[in-house]
């Protein structure tokens, strides 16, 4: 299967992970994310059976998936790697994911309210302007070639895994925290 072409935000990856589960696949999730991280995730009939990334193998993987603001996902029906040391239940390690840190600078601020039809505009107006303020003029073209990669925005999701994205062009995480700060704050009073 070729690798989807739809950004995943974390929630939103969470969210595949679950459908996995309820669906009972049998196969590999591979999550590719910022900075050549490759996760791979092995489904027995649902279950988690083994997780990969790098030299990280089992729960030493979940810091990794935390810190994932947004990935692209392939399943593949294969699962090749072998079951690994024993894992908690699935259940266990969904929780695990659901609960994500909240040191994570991803998700420092908690989530973006829900953005209605009416408030589209403004909330994007909201987060191109942060853009420029911290990267200066360059942040109108870092802004264009995100809007072009993005496309559409209706949910809440896309606006979270937008203002991720954006938020790894600035590098600094003190700026990074206050970027999206500034931004939540902001679409908060709209």
């Amino acid at each position: 299967m070729p690798l989807e072409s739809q950004l995943f935000s974390y929630r939103e990856l969470i969210n595949e992970i679950i459908s996995h589960f309820d669906k009972k696949t049998s196969g590999s999730l591979f999550l590719f994310a910022k900075d050549n991280m490759l996760i791979r995730i092995i489904l027995d009939q649902g279950r988690i059976i083994a997780m990969a990334c790098g030299n990280n193998r089992g729960m030493d993987v979940i810091p990794k998936i935390q810190s994932i603001t947004s990935c692209r996902l392939r399943v593949s029906m294969n699962k090749t790697l072998k079951e690994g040391d024993a894992l908690p239940s699935t259940q266990d390690i969904i929780n695990q994911l659901q609960s994500k840190s909240e040191l994570n600078p991803s998700n420092a601020n908690g989530p973006i309210k829900n953005i209605t039809s009416d408030q589209i505009e403004r909330a994007l107006n909201i987060i191109e302007s942060e853009l420029i303020e911290f990267l200066g003029p360059m942040g109108s073209i870092v802004w264009e070639e995100h809007m072009e990669e993005m496309g559409k925005l209706v949910s809440a999701d896309g606006f979270e895994s937008l203002i991720n994205q954006l938020a790894e062009e600035i590098g600094n995480t003190e700026k990074i925290n206050t970027f999206k700060k500034n931004i939540k704050s902001k679409i908060s009073n709209i």
